[in-house]
């Protein structure tokens, strides 16, 4: 009677795990939407999986977008885009700290993978959009990271 107990119980538990995996809808768009002051704010928003990050800093009508990312391929070519506003070059635009930039708007890694990249937009860029994303892709377009999407509000003083 025990056994059956025991079996009844686990045949009910594993039915149930499955039926909660198999009823767990994905997350919707809306909720990884960061949504960030103007002036004078740090957001840190990681590399979905997890080797790097962006960081933007507003301060006074301007947002430094600051790259950092590791474990990327030394002997490929990169862009860096915040999606749905702006792709990061020329050169006099930005300040490449680890790494190299080439052919304007192409990144490559230092010897050990690693990338710092910073370009400095006016706020407004961002705010003109919703919905948008820190994405590195390959010369050929291939996604290597990304962040959550996120969205620049207007801070009301």
């Amino acid at each position: 009677m025990r056994y059956a107990f025991l079996f009844l119980f686990g045949f009910i538990l594993m039915s149930g795990c499955t039926v909660a995996e198999e009823s767990t809808e994905p997350e919707s768009t809306e909720d990884k939407v960061i949504q960030v002051a103007e002036h004078q704010q740090i957001q840190v928003l990681p590399f979905q999986d997890g080797a790097g990050s962006a960081t933007l800093v507003f301060d006074a009508g301007m947002a430094d977008i600051i790259v950092t990312a590791d474990g990327l391929n030394p002997d490929e070519r990169y862009t860096i885009a915040v999606e749905g506003a702006v792709v990061f070059g020329p050169e006099e635009n930005v300040q490449v700290r680890v790494g190299a930039i080439k052919d304007e708007t192409l990144f490559v890694p230092n010897a050990e993978g690693e990338l710092y990249v910073s370009m400095a937009n006016p706020t407004r860029v961002l705010l003109q959009r919703s919905d948008m994303s820190v994405v590195i892709a390959t010369e050929q377009g291939q996604e290597v990271m990304v962040t959550d999407r996120f969205q620049v509000n207007k801070r009301e003083e």
